[in-house]
Parts: structure tokens; sequence; C-alpha cells
């Protein structure tokens, strides 16, 4: 809410400000206006460029045998997507209105930033948005450029926080055209959306080959955030950039296993511990007459555990130390000859002792829910062979792929509609003229 505030006073200040200046007739801002092509108002800006015109029009005609192979591709690609792209939005509107448990969601959902977007993505959907315009109205102009059409103008316009490209082209010379070559030029944008499409999946799925110099997947997780002031933060939990291997006996690979391995242990009964009776006689220091919870009293270091046998005899041990000198059981046959079966004596059931391992550190030994674990640290499938490199910039990296992905098959499935004002409806009226231009004179 805060944000949608700012962002509209600051809109409001600027389409003011412009009031203001082209009231009173001030010279310089008219002239600034007028030389850098750029209109403003409440809520958009828009930036016309003139001077790439010239490099439009060298790019058309640098490889105009390919290029015309590779748009009558797109083209035809573009005209069978049609009825799918129609079929499908009828199909997403439709399911909107069941009942949610009745499917699994919709097949396309609108993203918006606040909503159903956390703030913290705005930037990637910023830049993906940006990028997948682009490249759209690119294809526009390439192919425009390809059939010898002035390229007017392009540019760029922003609607609140959102970037988007456009470009203009001699309306006239365009019409002149055969209907295949409008079709060419129509359809080209939605052609390079599907091309940035595929793109995008490719380097999503090869990420583990090409990023393998420097950042391997399936062996480990890196921890990227751990809330503040909570009971994963140090001194005694994790740190921004610890590589954690597992979680008790749950080996980890991925950010999907770590939920995985935190839900089984959630469900299942609490892990005990094998421990040696000797260092049981030589580590207790259980107080007399304390409660099991509190029989350790003030020390942090130590642990309250009872025998799995005897629910009623507690001992004080150090809870480090225990762990790393014992095997893990969940009945007293587990273990061996003068070996006894501990469990952590915890306040509620909800509660777990876990032992987290982490790569070149000591085992992080965490008491509590495990749902506050979960929600406490955030990980990444991603592990750095390197210290000084940081997973971050993986986990940017394919956030934003995925991003352009989704926004780039959007803007290709949208504009493939027969829709007034969209790609489709040039193209479908164009398919029109051609199919039936015997029947209608043009």
């Amino acid at each position: 809410m805060y944000f949608l505030l700012v962002l509209v006073m600051f809109w409001s200040i600027l389409a003011f400000t412009d009031i203001i200046f082209k009231t009173c007739m001030f010279f310089p801002y008219l002239t600034l206006l007028n030389s850098s092509g750029v209109t403003v108002g409440f809520g958009f800006l828009v930036l016309s460029i003139t001077r790439f015109n010239s490099t439009f029009r060298k790019l058309g005609h640098l490889k105009p045998n390919l290029l015309r192979k590779f748009y009558d591709f797109g083209a035809v690609i573009t005209v069978f997507s049609l009825l799918p792209s129609v079929a499908l939005l009828i199909i997403s509107w439709f399911h909107d209105f069941e009942e949610p448990g009745d499917y699994s969601g919709p097949f396309l959902t609108p993203v918006l930033p606040g909503f159903n977007l956390p703030y913290s993505h705005l930037p990637y959907y910023i830049t993906a948005l940006f990028i997948c315009t682009l490249v759209h109205e690119f294809g526009h102009a390439l192919a425009a450029s390809r059939e010898r059409i002035l390229i007017e103008c392009c540019g760029f316009k922003i609607y609140l926080v959102l970037p988007m490209a456009y470009i203009a082209v001699d309306n006239e010379q365009l019409l002149q055209l055969s209907y295949w070559q409008q079709i060419r030029i129509y359809s080209a944008g939605i052609w390079h959306n599907i091309v940035l499409s595929i793109f995008a999946i490719l380097l999503l799925v090869s990420n583990t080959i090409l990023l393998a110099p420097v950042f391997q997947k399936g062996n480990g997780l890196t921890v990227l955030h751990v809330e503040q002031h909570s009971s994963t933060s140090e001194p005694a939990g994790f740190s921004k950039g610890d590589q954690i291997l597992s979680v008790n006996n749950c080996i980890l690979y991925d950010a999907e296993s770590w939920s995985k391995c935190l839900q089984i242990l959630n469900y299942s009964p609490q892990q005990g511990f094998c421990v040696s009776d000797d260092f049981i006689l030589q580590e207790n220091s259980a107080l007399e007459g304390s409660k099991s919870l509190n029989c350790c009293g003030s020390d942090s270091r130590r642990l309250c555990f009872q025998y799995l046998s005897t629910k009623n005899a507690t001992v004080c041990l150090p809870a480090r130390k225990l762990v790393e000198r014992s095997s893990n059981c969940n009945r007293d046959l587990m273990c061996k000859n003068d070996f006894s079966c501990l469990v952590p004596v915890l306040s509620n059931a909800s509660e777990r002792f876990v032992e987290i391992k982490r790569r070149n550190k000591y085992s992080v030994l965490y008491i509590g829910s495990l749902e506050e674990l979960s929600l406490g640290v955030t990980v990444s499938s991603w592990t750095a062979n390197f210290r000084f490199f940081s997973v971050t910039f993986v986990e940017i990296y394919e956030t934003l792929l995925m991003y352009i992905l989704a926004f780039s098959s959007g803007l290709a499935i949208i504009n493939t509609v027969p829709c007034y004002g969209l790609d489709g409806e040039y193209i479908f009226e164009s398919l029109v003229h051609l199919t039936l231009s015997k029947h209608i004179p043009r």
C-alpha cells in the first residue's frame, strides 16, 4: 500500500509540473521535450526515437533471403496458433468460474505486483517485461525493414513502473504490400516471443552444464537468507552462504528435498541417540529434584534427555558432544551392549531436535518447530565451487529467465488472439483477405 501511495504521489507531481511548465510556456522545458521526444502525463511517460531508423534499414537488407525464410516460417507457426490460443483463453476463462477445488489452477493467470506477486520480485517483473516487449517490437521493425517499409520512429513507454517498447511504421506503405507480406510483419513480434521462450527454456534446462565450472546442483543447499532475531540465526544458527548437506540422516539434493525432509521429520517420532553408559556417567549433570524439562538449569550447551525404556529417568548431557559420539535409534534393541537409547526432552509434541550438517562448519543443532525452521531459512538448490562466488547470482539469473519465459510465452499467446488492438486482429484480417482474395476485391 505504501508503495502505491509513493507511486501515485510521484506521477501526480510529475504531471502537475508538466502542466505548469506548459501553461507558463517555460521555454527550456518545451525545448527539452521537443529535442528529446518525451511526452509526460499522469501515470505514463513516452520517449520517441528516430535515430535508429537507418540502423533498422541496414539490418533489414543485411540477409534479406534468410530473413524472408525466417519470417515465413514464423508466419506459418503463428497462423496455425490462432485457434489453439483462442481455445486456451476460453478454457482458462471458464476455469476461473469453477470452484477452487474443482481444478488445479487456471491455464493463464494475470500477474500483478502487490496482489499475486511480491514486491521483492518487481525488478524481475520490470526487466523481463521490458526485454520481452523489446524483442517483440524488434521483430516487427526487422520484418518491416526487410519489406522496405519506413520505420517512422521507435521508443519506450512507461506506465506507472512498467516499461514497454514500441515502433511506428508507415501505414500507407504497409497496406500496399501483399497480404502474405503483411502477415509476415504482423506475426514477426509473436514469432520473436516464441523464439525467446524457446531460448529461455534451453538456458534453464542446460544451466547445470553451462554453470558447472563455477556452480553445481544436487550436492547440498546454500543458505540465501536467514530471518533476523529468529531461532535459526547466528551465533548458534545459520549465516548467509552456509552449505547444508543433510538434516539428521536425510540427505539434501535440492530445495524440494529440504521441504520433504522437514515434512518427514515433522510427522515422525523424535529420533533417539545410542549413547554409551560410560559417557552418561561422566557427563551427566542433572539437577536434583528438577523437572525433566529443566534438569539442566540455565546451561544452554546442555540438554535434558530421557531413557527411551524408562520415561521418568532424565539426564543432563552436552548436546553437541552427545550427537558427535552417538548413532541414531528408535528403540533400545538398536543400541549395542552398554549403550542406552536416549531421546531429548522437548516442551511440546510439535518441537523436534535435529542435527543439520554443514560443509566445512560445525553442525547446527536445532530445537523447535520445523515449520519455523522452514520459514526462517531461505535456501537455494545451487552450491558454489569457490567461496568468492555467490549463488545469489544464479538465483537472480534463473528467476529472471523464468519471468522472461512466462511473459514472452504469455505475450505470444495473447497477441495471437484475433482481438481488437492486438496483432491477431491484423493477422486474421490479412489471412481472410488472402484466403478469399478471389471473391473479395482488394
